[in-house]
Order: C-alpha cells, then structure tokens, then sequence
C-alpha cells in the first residue's frame, strides 16, 4: 500500500468535503465498495459504512452534515459517529482521496 500524505484538509463542523475521483476506479460489491487507485495499483475496500460515506461524499457537503445523515441512518451514538466519521476522513485524505470543496459548492 502507499505511504501515507500529510492531510491537506481541514476538518472541522463547517468544513466541506468532497471526494477525489481522478486517479481511482470504484465498485460496489454488495453494501461496500472496493477502490482501485489507477497510480500505485493499491486496492482499498470499504465496509457499509465507509462505503456509505464514500457514496455522500461525492458532492460537497459538510462534515456536520456528513454526521448528522449517518446519524440518521445507523444506530450510533454522536460521539462514537464523529470518532470513527474522523478517523475514516483522515485516512483518506491521507491517501489523496479528499478534497475541501468550495464552500460556495452545494
């Protein structure tokens, strides 16, 4: 798998994100999908919820409006949902697959 980047994304409540589809090839199998970056040829999957992400992520929208539909969708407690939605959003953007859209983008 490739190293890691720097994140270049800030992620706080107002910020909005958007997915990076450039470089890479996404399928669904089942409820997740599997991504396959076309430069180092590293093949990532997600699981439901991470695909699920990937899936709101595909135009801008904010992180405070990323938790609140997977709050709405999965039994979850906000401080566990924020965690793990983080932990997710720095990981990709850490592999070059975030971008911060404009926040005139809606």
């Amino acid at each position: 798998m490739s190293i890691p980047t720097p994140s270049v994304v800030t992620l706080a409540p107002d910020t909005r994100l958007q997915r990076k589809d450039d470089r890479h090839l996404t399928n669904p199998v089942g409820d997740e999908i599997v991504l396959l970056n076309l430069d180092t040829g590293d093949y990532l999957g997600f699981n439901r919820v991470a695909a699920a992400i990937w899936r709101l992520l595909e135009t801008p929208i904010s992180l405070a409006e990323l938790e609140n539909a997977l709050l709405s969708d999965y039994e979850t407690d906000i401080k566990t949902c924020q965690a793990e939605t983080m932990a997710f959003l720095r990981r990709i953007d850490g592999l070059g697959l975030l971008v911060q859209a404009d926040p005139q983008d809606r």
